[in-house]
């Protein structure tokens, strides 16, 4: 426990710091906009889970620090960190009293970096961490479309008009298509804005990544078949939460790019998604990645929110 007085004002504010505990998962559900199983699940769920909280002497939750692996949305040995105030104490030291003890904690854990997440539409918070070592490095914009609203037709008539033969991943599912989905995953990877943030994964974490994470639905991804046969591009989707598809990777073979498939098997993907019951697709892409923010911009995609992504070295 760690108990710091931080001028408030014209009045001494007394600041205890400590592990959190199921007991405040309310409060920071609130804090943090979502549901209180998620905050259980969350500190359940993620290798090395850190989190604190701030709390006034009366107990009142002031703001909160979590950190933890996640080995299948960062790099190998990166620490995702969070820092979050009640907007009425920040500028008061809170956050930066809770940042302290978080680096103290997560040391011994020896991260290769840490990450975090900003918006530009929040300077302030993302100069806040700037101050602290993060640098920018991605800008990605976090986009929805709802399926229910979509008419199928258009996007049917597309579809029935390609060269291509759209079928999903489980009917060709075997040890060797799990190899060559893989090959195809890490090539594409390897030309897309992300890739400085997305280095190689080998074949056995990859697998585990897209096949054992909770929500991993391969009846829902979508491979382009070439009339000859070859493997001409994919999707990859994965269920978050219910009636909700994520499509993290959208790709084209060397090849077969520059002729529209991107478009067809996306909305191949979206119609074989909604004829499954999902009503809502989401999606999340860089923004110097301008083909496939073409392609999600026709089908009808809304940008929801702008994300930075901040990254410094480890402790």
């Amino acid at each position: 426990m760690v108990i710091s007085l931080l001028q408030q004002g014209a009045h001494l504010l007394t600041l205890i710091i400590r592990r959190q505990t199921p007991a405040d998962y309310p409060a920071i559900a609130a804090l943090e906009g979502m549901p209180p199983e998620e905050v259980a699940a969350q500190a359940a769920g993620s290798p090395g889970f850190t989190g604190l909280v701030a709390v006034h002497e009366s107990g009142r939750l002031l703001g909160r620090a979590s950190a933890g692996f996640m080995p299948h949305a960062t790099p190998a040995g990166d620490l995702r960190c969070l820092v979050q105030v009640v907007p009425a104490e920040r500028r008061h030291g809170v956050g930066a009293a809770l940042w302290h003890d978080l680096l103290e904690a997560v040391r011994p854990q020896h991260p290769a970096h840490l990450r975090a997440n900003g918006s530009p539409h929040d300077p302030e918070s993302v100069a806040w961490a700037q101050r602290r070592g993060f640098a920018v490095t991605q800008h990605l914009l976090y986009q929805s479309l709802d399926l229910a609203a979509l008419d199928p037709a258009p996007w049917a008539a597309l579809v029935a008009a390609s060269p291509f033969t759209f079928v999903t991943f489980d009917r060709l599912r075997s040890p060797a298509g799990e190899q060559r989905l893989h090959a195809m995953y890490q090539e594409y990877l390897s030309h897309t804005p992300d890739a400085a943030e997305s280095p190689y994964q080998p074949f056995a974490p990859w697998r585990e990544f897209a096949f054992g994470t909770e929500g991993a639905w391969p009846e829902g991804w979508m491979v382009a078949l070439a009339p000859d046969g070859c493997w001409a591009g994919f999707t990859m989707a994965q269920l978050p939460g219910p009636a909700v598809a994520h499509i993290y990777m959208t790709g084209v073979a060397p090849g077969f790019r520059g002729q529209g498939l991107g478009m067809s098997l996306k909305a191949a993907a979206a119609l074989h998604a909604r004829g499954a019951g999902i009503a809502r697709m989401t999606t999340l892409n860089h923004v110097r990645n301008a083909p496939i923010l073409a392609v999600n911009r026709r089908l009808g995609f809304r940008v929801e929110e702008e994300i930075l992504r901040l990254v410094r070295p480890g402790e």
